[in-house]
């Protein structure tokens, strides 16, 4: 009788040593969809629903996760595009146009003009910075004033609160994702013992 219950035992064990081998891949994944799905939302609060930064160039905004190893897995979740114009406050500063660039050739005998439009580079710059001659032929920045559109060169810019939305959606997804592989570990350890 013994020698039964003892190999039932041990059957259990390596059929509950199979299902959880199994689990643990798949709940790192469920969990870093959850995860995935609460940042993403909180992006969408934050810039819209189609997660683009309009005032920069359209930049999108994303959350990617990658899945490491299959023994004991680990998940890297990671934010792709600018998140640091939204996530964090910005200074006050100052914005100064930019020198405009010399457009570069190609093909044979390119060198020596892309050297002369270097040199012009420089010179525009050096024009620029000291007020010479070509100081004004670089364009203006654009921005919305107290009277509609107006231009300068050089605009005051106050600085931005950060809104935070990778910060918050972890803040919701760990939870989520923590009672989503809690119970798929339950649901292991129920199939493993049945």
């Amino acid at each position: 009788m013994t020698s039964t219950v003892g190999t039932d035992i041990a059957s259990r064990m390596r059929k509950l040593s199979g299902e959880f081998s199994r689990f643990q891949p798949e709940a790192v994944k469920r969990g870093s969809l959850d995860i995935k799905r609460a940042v993403e939302h909180e992006l969408r609060r934050a810039v819209g629903a189609d997660m683009r930064m309009s005032g920069v160039g359209n930049a999108k905004l994303g959350v990617r996760f990658d899945l490491k190893g299959t023994r004991n897995p680990t998940s890297l979740i990671r934010a792709v595009g600018p998140w640091q114009l939204i996530e964090r406050d910005t200074k006050p500063r100052t914005i100064f146009v930019r020198a405009g660039r010399t457009a570069r050739t190609r093909g044979r005998g390119s060198g020596a003009a892309n050297r002369a439009a270097r040199r012009q580079d420089v010179q525009n710059r050096l024009d620029q910075a000291f007020g010479g001659v070509g100081a004004y032929r670089f364009g203006t920045l654009r921005f919305q004033g107290r009277s509609g559109l107006a231009f300068r060169r050089v605009v005051r810019h106050p600085g931005t609160k950060g809104k935070a939305p990778f910060a918050k959606g972890l803040a919701v997804g760990v939870p989520v994702a923590r009672r989503t592989v809690r119970n798929g570990a339950r649901d292991a350890a129920i199939r493993g013992f049945r």
